[in-house]
């Protein structure tokens, strides 16, 4: 039998780490949750970043999915080699940032409670690879920046980047009263739906756009024309390209 949530979490709590950026939810209505909003059933392949203790992985696991777990902590990976890898459980050591995702296809799904120190790195790599669907969590503040669209005051060269590689939503809201440890920050789950070969499928051409979107971002208080003259455009060629656009 799977052990709950909350039981996996008292078993464990006192192996947190704050190094890791370790808040853990353990509320199965809030953990059904992001199953839901991530379209898991059974037969389903999951990656899950960053397990800790397990609360989502067992709500993954009584959902029938085929959950490989993705994790640093080693205390962490001690702890699911002996409570959920004996009833199913594939646990990978590593970190996600550098992973082989090969074994990754259209049919793959991912959930995390992600690091917030390296959110955006990881959600950068996982967008290389042909998931169906993404359910991630971030600080609020930064769920609202990738799902901001243009004329909110959140819209930025990270809106941009995300929007471009996935059809993003910002799914709910979670108080730092629903970890354990509380954050000091509330928490936002993104449901991302991958566009396979982004927007841009043109590799070169991407990256001029995005070369020319940050630099367009770096001065965005001022003119745009500063901002693109940031790429080494002199101002003339700066202004003729607005014009034209």
């Amino acid at each position: 039998m799977i052990p709950a949530p909350h039981e996996l979490l008292s078993r464990y709590e006192h192996h947190a780490k704050k190094r890791f950026g370790q808040h853990f939810l353990s509320d199965p209505s809030i953990l059904g949750r992001i199953c839901d909003v991530a379209g898991i059933v059974a037969g389903q392949p999951v990656l899950e970043i960053g397990p800790g203790p397990g609360g989502l992985t067992s709500v993954l696991m009584e959902r029938g999915a085929e959950v490989t777990a993705v994790e640093l902590d080693r205390d962490a990976l001690a702890f699911l080699e002996q409570e959920l890898v004996p009833l199913g459980l594939k646990v990978v050591s590593g970190d996600a940032r550098k992973l082989d995702y090969a074994f990754v296809d259209e049919r793959w799904r991912c959930v995390a409670n992600l690091p917030y120190n390296v959110a955006n790195e990881i959600t950068f790599e996982l967008l290389e690879h042909p998931f169906a669907k993404l359910a991630l969590m971030y600080q609020r503040e930064v769920a609202d920046r990738i799902c901001a669209t243009v004329g909110e005051d959140g819209y930025s060269a990270l809106s941009v980047a995300m929007q471009l590689r996935a059809k993003v939503r910002r799914a709910f809201v979670l108080p730092p009263g629903a970890f354990r440890p509380p954050p000091k920050v509330h928490s936002a789950v993104v449901v991302f739906e991958p566009i396979q070969g982004t927007r841009i499928p043109d590799v070169a051409e991407r990256k001029r756009f995005e070369r020319i979107v940050r630099g367009s971002f770096s001065v965005r208080r001022k003119m745009l024309i500063n901002g693109l003259r940031t790429l080494g455009l002199d101002r003339d060629v700066a202004v003729e390209a607005v014009v034209a656009a």
